[in-house]
């Protein structure tokens, strides 16, 4: 196990920017380079799956499309830079996500974009995203989020392997409590996975790529069955699945959907070295069929042991804190946090 308290969030192999929102630095022709030497177009920059040619000039402020970061559920995720902070000499940049043509084609999206964004506009929560903009240009509809020095959680574990207890507990802590506050406004998240998990390099816990309902079509698996529409329970065993990837350092079933799982036959193991309490708590939460899952987020992280204010950052500056020679009895300090 290689703790978050290790330093790898500062480790220059940790540095992808396939797997990452934008880091200090940027791999370019395979060499690590700082970040205002990155090429402003660099040549092998990846263009949207829907269009050869997007808008030079996104919303009033004039946002810079760049390098391309990745792909969510709506469409490709592309670093943008703010025009103004540009022209006077600051750094301003966002995470643009332009939305695939196939969503925005359908009959009736103008009016469902409209009221969707805006509820995202709406979500203000400390784990969450922040959503700055959104709007409309030539066509092209579009949504402006913040961007965070950070690492997906799926890139710690790819390189750590499995997570402490502690920290891993203090990473439920956060999601759960996001997925609460989405749950609230009555919003399913529905794609809960380490990929849509960031942890930033100050220590904190960030979930992304949230739809608003009705923007997707129902998918159908590879059997030409639909899934069903998106539940709270369905998070509740996101929530499961990502615990136990932190702690075991695999899925519980191998990567396939509850739906897959069923059909399959799948069992989820028991995670090597989990108390009773715990076992039994993530074996309901990881039940495969909806209706004999745990009720809600809430009983989950009860049920686990997650204490109600575990943060990620106390937890890797207690850990990162060396032990004191000297009297017991010494004045209080605040715990160091790390840079």
């Amino acid at each position: 196990t290689a703790p978050l308290s290790n330093g790898i969030l500062r480790d220059e192999k940790m540095f992808d920017p396939t797997q990452t929102q934008p880091l200090s630095w940027r791999m370019h022709q395979g060499k690590p380079i700082p970040w205002e030497e990155v090429p402003m177009d660099p040549p092998d920059r990846q263009e949207p799956s829907f269009d050869s040619s997007p808008p030079d000039r996104l919303s009033e402020r004039g946002y810079r499309l760049r390098a391309r970061l990745g792909h969510c559920r709506l469409g490709p995720v592309y670093e943008a830079q703010d025009e103004l902070s540009r022209i006077s000499g600051s750094r301003h940049f966002a995470a643009v996500t332009l939305l695939d043509a196939k969503i925005a084609a359908r009959p009736g999206f103008a009016a469902e974009f409209e009221r969707g964004a805006a509820e995202l506009k709406s979500v203000a929560h400390p784990n969450i995203v922040k959503l700055l903009e959104y709007g409309r240009e030539r066509g092209h509809y579009y949504l402006v989020n913040e961007l965070l020095e950070s690492a997906s959680l799926r890139f710690v574990l790819n390189d750590v392997g499995v997570l402490p207890m502690q920290e891993a507990v203090a990473v439920l802590r956060a999601v759960g409590d996001a997925l609460e506050y989405l749950h609230a406004k009555a919003m399913v998240h529905g794609n809960l996975r380490p990929e849509n998990v960031l942890v930033t390099f100050g220590y904190e816990v960030k979930l992304l790529d949230i739809v608003p309902t009705g923007w997707l079509a129902t998918p159908i698996d590879a059997l030409g069955v639909p899934a069903r529409a998106p539940d709270r329970r369905d998070d509740v065993f996101g929530l499961a699945c990502l615990a136990y990837e932190m702690l075991a350092g695999r899925h519980p079933y191998n990567g396939n959907t509850a739906q897959e799982a069923v059909r399959a036959g799948l069992e989820a193991a028991p995670v090597e070295g989990l108390g009773e309490r715990q076992s039994r708590a993530l074996g309901h939460a990881l039940a495969v069929h909806r209706d004999d899952r745990t009720a809600n987020v809430a009983q989950f992280l009860e049920e686990f042991g997650v204490p109600p204010a575990q943060k990620l950052r106390s937890v890797v500056a207690a850990a990162s804190d060396p032990p004191r020679a000297g009297p017991a009895r010494l004045p209080p300090r605040a715990a160091p946090v790390p840079a």
